[in-house]
């Protein structure tokens, strides 16, 4: 396998799940280097790819699509969440049984793409011997057919058709002969993704007409350096203040005013290793102001009547001054810890574990045991019947 990957990424690897029902380029072809299997971290994601001679290169099941999976009693019909066209697998909405809360999700599940059918539709077959009645089934693909794959220059992604060659079960009108004429076959439509519904405006929020009206009204003064600068009996007074907060960007200007300002400071990283200096000499400054300040609050004629000497009060302001610092740490410490989402994850964490322990409760209150020979049930304990 090549360890040379120039058209692929290990990211498109590690999140290959899409919901996107488009195929845009055939980077799930390209080989993979081994090391992008590997997790580096126990957190990370492991990426499960099949062998590259293996990988589907047309896919005709994609998010949106409704399919049954084979082995299924009940031949449920569920809907595509997503597909992995790394590893041949699609993702499958979970459908809710009876009883469970409304609140939770249903949990989805995946299966190999062999193992996908799809729906076609629901069609009407004649009744069954000693019935006038006309039965109304869903049928599934069990065989496809594909047109020609094309490149669309103006969507940029390949487009092809899709055909239903067999069904299951058989379609009334059809035999083999008839399943062997193109223009007989069942062409099966891809998926339209369903327009987003747009909530009903609330008092909250800004009208169109306001987002769409203009505010700004730019300075008649050009900011480009090289232009010429304009007579002095052409300016105001307040452009003799713009053009001076120009040419000399040091200058004090007055940030309120309606127009242009410079915004290196606020366009620059706040990452960088100059700002990164500068707080850090900065809570320098603030810690030896601090135990000035204490040192000078110790040192006071109504405290020095507690103290025996000087250097008392200077240790009692250098303990008091190590305490704050103490502190200051500590909550600078627990406002990372929240800011990293460190306390969001310990919440539900122990939400997990009371439902858990709530469940086996529960599984212990409601377990029975069955009616069989050689049980005994201890005298004062109360007797349940079985339930059925």
């Amino acid at each position: 396998m090549s360890s040379r990957v120039t058209s692929l990424r290990r990211s498109q690897v590690v999140r290959a799940a899409t919901q996107s029902p488009v195929l845009r380029d055939l980077r799930h072809l390209d080989s993979i280097p081994r090391w992008w299997l590997k997790k580096a971290t126990f957190a990370d994601p492991s990426p499960k790819v099949v062998k590259q001679k293996d990988r589907i290169k047309w896919w005709n099941i994609v998010p949106g699509d409704q399919v049954r999976v084979l082995g299924d009693r009940e031949s449920t019909i569920r809907e595509v969440l997503s597909i992995n066209r790394f590893s041949n697998r699609v993702y499958l909405k979970g459908i809710r049984n009876e009883g469970e809360s409304s609140q939770q999700p249903p949990r989805s599940i995946n299966v190999h793409y062999s193992k996908c059918q799809l729906f076609i539709g629901k069609h009407e077959f004649p009744p069954v011997d000693g019935s006038t009645e006309t039965r109304i089934l869903p049928v599934f693909a069990t065989r496809l057919g594909t047109s020609k794959p094309t490149w669309n220059v103006v969507k940029h992604c390949w487009e092809w058709k899709r055909f239903a060659v067999n069904t299951t079960p058989r379609l009334p009108h059809w035999s083999k002969e008839i399943a062997a004429d193109l223009s007989d076959r069942v062409q099966i439509p891809w998926p339209e993704k369903e327009p987003e519904e747009k909530a009903p405006p609330t008092d909250y929020d800004t009208k169109a007409e306001v987002v769409a009206e203009l505010t700004y009204e730019p300075s008649p003064i050009t900011t480009r350096l090289l232009d010429p600068v304009p007579r002095q009996h052409l300016q105001g007074k307040q452009e003799r203040k713009y053009l001076n907060s120009v040419l000399n960007p040091g200058a004090p200007f007055d940030k309120t005013a309606a127009m242009e300002v410079h915004v290196e400071q606020e366009l620059s990283p706040i990452h960088s290793r100059a700002k990164k200096q500068k707080r850090w000499q900065e809570l320098q400054a603030y810690r030896r102001q601090l135990l000035h300040d204490y040192i000078a609050a110790e040192m006071a004629p109504e405290k020095m009547r507690k103290h025996k000497t000087s250097k008392e009060a200077r240790a009692w302001a250098v303990f008091k001054w190590r305490e704050k610092m103490q502190e200051m740490q500590k909550a600078e410490k627990q406002r990372r810890w929240v800011n990293r989402g460190a306390q969001a994850r310990l919440i539900r964490k122990q939400a997990r574990k009371a439902k858990k322990a709530a469940r086996e409760e529960r599984r212990l209150k409601e377990l029975s045991l069955a009616v069989a020979d050689n049980q005994i049930i201890p005298e004062g304990v109360p007797t349940r019947s079985p339930q059925p």
